[in-house]
């Protein structure tokens, strides 16, 4: 076994992990499944066989000691990702029906992000504070022109990560009680306007006719 193999192999096994979503509440089972996915491969059992059969080998020992060190990294990255306030969206909406146009708890409206800060209330984790102008009301229960909203800052927390300068079609649940702003997620129904046009027409539709 060479070390130009060695460090040919241990090449795969980096860019294994490092295409796995690093926001994503399944990082670590992704890692580790495309690793092993790599390890098992046709191509690689004999280069792995022989590394195995050298483990008094100090390669060997290195690339042992390296991936311990990877999985213990992922496994706290992993624990901090799946704590109480990880996501638990149970479905991820695809598109705006009439059952929330006609949700009283659900605020619908168009808008363009103007800035983005992000901000931690107490002790909580932080959140990203978006400023948008209003374009479209539709059910938001606001007359102002310019309203904040909130969301967490990593998709593996349900966070949904606005691009300022952007508009949206953008679903909030209501004003958060610790922070006094509206809060959206992935968990609710967001989208950019030119892909979301025939859900504002529906949306639109209805308001017009208040059904």
């Amino acid at each position: 076994m060479s070390i130009s193999h060695f460090a040919h192999y241990l090449s795969k096994v980096r860019a294994a992990i490092s295409r796995s979503d690093s926001q994503s509440p399944g990082f670590l089972a992704s890692a580790l499944v495309r690793v092993l996915g790599l390890l098992r491969s046709p191509q690689n059992t004999s280069f792995a066989q022989t590394l195995g059969s050298h483990s008094q080998n100090s390669i060997f020992l290195y690339f042992e000691r390296l991936i311990s060190m990877r999985i213990c990294i992922l496994i706290i990255f992993f624990g901090f990702t799946t704590s109480s306030e990880a996501c638990t969206c149970m479905s991820f909406p695809e598109r705006i029906d009439s059952g929330d146009v006609n949700n009283q708890n659900l605020e619908l409206f168009t808008g363009k992000i103007v800035s983005r800060k992000k901000k931690r209330f107490g002790s909580s984790r932080p959140f990203y504070v978006y400023t948008l102008a209003v374009n479209q009301k539709f059910t938001l229960k606001s007359s102002e022109r310019k309203i904040k909203i909130i969301s967490p800052t990593t998709s593996g927390e349900c966070g949904y990560l606005f691009k300022v300068g952007e508009e949206y079609l953008i679903s909030t649940s209501g004003i958060n009680q610790k922070t006094g702003m509206r809060h959206t997620s992935i968990c609710q129904r967001n989208a950019l306007t030119k892909n979301a046009s025939s859900e504002i027409e529906l949306i639109q539709s209805m308001v017009e006719n208040g059904s």
